[in-house]
């Protein structure tokens, strides 16, 4: 039961560190996406 129990936890810890780390690269993607858009506009 015990092990059972921690590897539960492992799997919490590793669904929080999925999750923050999708948010960490939706933030770069974003950033990435805002620049391209900059370096498009500069151009003109």
């Amino acid at each position: 039961m015990k092990i059972r129990g921690e590897d539960q936890c492992r799997g919490e810890e590793f669904r929080r560190m999925g999750r923050e780390r999708e948010v960490v690269v939706k933030e770069r993607n974003k950033l990435r996406w805002q620049r391209s858009e900059l370096a498009r506009d500069l151009p003109r």
